[in-house]
C-alpha cells in the first residue's frame, strides 16, 4: 500500500521524536541517533543557532546573518 505524503511527512516526524528519545534516554544510543538526525536535518536553521548568538538574530520568522553585517561595515 502506498504512503500518502502526509503519512509520509507524520511518519519522519515521529522518527524524529524516537530518534531525539532515544539519544537522550542511553549514551551508547546518543551518537548513532544524533549522526541521523544530523543527516536528515531538513533545513540550515538548527545548524545555525548552534552558532553564537553574536552571529544571527531572528528577525520575523527569518534568521539574519549579523556576521554578513558586521563585515560590510569593514569594507570600503
Amino acid at each position: 500500500m502506498p504512503v500518502s505524503a502526509a503519512e509520509g511527512t507524520w511518519a519522519f516526524i515521529d522518527m524524529r521524536k524516537t530518534l531525539l528519545a532515544l539519544a537522550l534516554t542511553c549514551k551508547s544510543f546518543t551518537e548513532p541517533a544524533l549522526d541521523l538526525l544530523w543527516r536528515h536535518l531538513g533545513r540550515l536553521e538548527p545548524l545555525i543557532r548552534c552558532l553564537p548568538q553574536s552571529l544571527w538574530k531572528q528577525n520575523g520568522n527569518r534568521l539574519v546573518s549579523q556576521a554578513l553585517a558586521r563585515a560590510q561595515e569593514y569594507t570600503i
